[in-house]
């Protein structure tokens, strides 16, 4: 079946879209990332859209998922996210781990000797297990083609409009997807990139159709390495990837290659790489896409604003002032 949508359809659903956020108070458009900088460069999790975020392996792409997890809960203009994450390089168990690790500042080796601990954080943990065991997401940890994904999406997607209904908030789903080169072959051809063009272009008609929105991690190659700003042509299998992403970002941690130093992209000078990543925002349709430097500390799995005092520093409470959307808007 072909449906057409007629032009008065088209505006009708964009006046709607701009009514509703001239009611509404201030806040994010979309639902909180779990990262201020990601924030801004998409406008949060956005129903229909697609942000892929690119990296080295080892470059900590899969934290980006940690502080997802605690953001998820968070009701933002009366909407909260529920997140099912194909976890497919990872299992969700050690996902867990991390969690743990980046609530209490703890490393992944002390996590595992834990009669080594002080009684007061040993303390702790059994009420982060308690607190993450109620977080609104859920796992599948075994590689899959697209349609086998679609199908689990799918049933997915009427659990939470069951939830909707029982909890009368309104909930944006996402799919996260932990990372695209370890999709299962079509069984089509033999041809890896054949794979991956299909399950993207299918990915965003599935978002299209139900207002999903999704997180999906790719690969860079090791030509990016030397680079001060990775491209996508750095990216594997770039072309599919880029012309169904939403919002493409390259992460680049220099550190992580031994480099001592990293440009700055707001000034093209030499500023110091120890816990400092580069996201380089290489397309966008929505949001503010302009390249960042973020600070991480990647011993603890976190992310976040390089003007940011803290990395706990409650970014969200910012975004009910109106003074603080003028400034990012560049109105004042």
């Amino acid at each position: 079946m072909i449906d057409i949508i007629t032009q008065k359809q088209a505006v009708d659903k964009s006046h709607k879209r701009y009514s509703a956020s001239l009611t509404r108070p201030y806040g994010l458009y979309g639902t909180d990332m779990g990262s201020h900088d990601l924030n801004m460069i998409t406008q949060g999790h956005v129903p229909t859209k697609i942000t892929t975020f690119a990296a080295r392996s080892g470059a900590g792409k899969s934290a980006l998922l940690i502080q997802m997890m605690e953001a998820a809960n968070r009701e933002v203009s009366g909407t909260r996210t529920e997140i099912l994450v194909g976890s497919w390089e990872m299992e969700s168990s050690y996902l867990i781990d991390r969690y743990i690790c980046w609530k209490l500042g703890l490393t992944l080796q002390q996590l595992r000797y834990p009669k080594a601990l002080p009684d007061a954080i040993r303390n702790e943990i059994p009420k982060i297990y308690s607190q993450g065991s109620k977080l609104p997401l859920h796992y599948h940890h075994y590689s899959s083609n697209f349609q086998k994904t679609s199908e689990m999406v799918y049933k997915f997607l009427d659990e939470v409009k069951k939830k909707e209904v029982i909890q009368g908030v309104k909930i944006q789903p996402v799919f996260f997807l932990d990372f695209i080169g370890r999709i299962q072959a079509s069984g089509k051809n033999a041809s890896k990139t054949y794979d991956i063009s299909e399950f993207m272009m299918g990915l965003k008609q599935l978002c299209n159709e139900t207002d999903l929105s999704a997180f999906v991690l790719a690969q860079i190659n090791r030509s990016a390495d030397i680079k001060d700003f990775p491209d996508v042509a750095d990216l594997s299998d770039s072309q599919s990837i880029e012309q169904n992403s939403d919002t493409l970002i390259i992460g680049h941690r220099p550190e992580y290659y031994g480099k001592e130093t990293m440009k700055d992209p707001d000034n093209d000078q030499d500023i110091p790489s120890r816990n400092r990543m580069l996201w380089r925002v290489v397309k966008a349709r929505e949001g503010m896409p302009h390249d960042r430097i973020v600070n991480c500390d990647m011993a603890h799995f976190r992310f976040w604003n390089r003007y940011h005092e803290k990395w706990d520093y409650k970014y969200y409470e910012d975004y009910g002032k109106e003074e603080f959307w003028k400034k990012e808007m560049g109105l004042m």
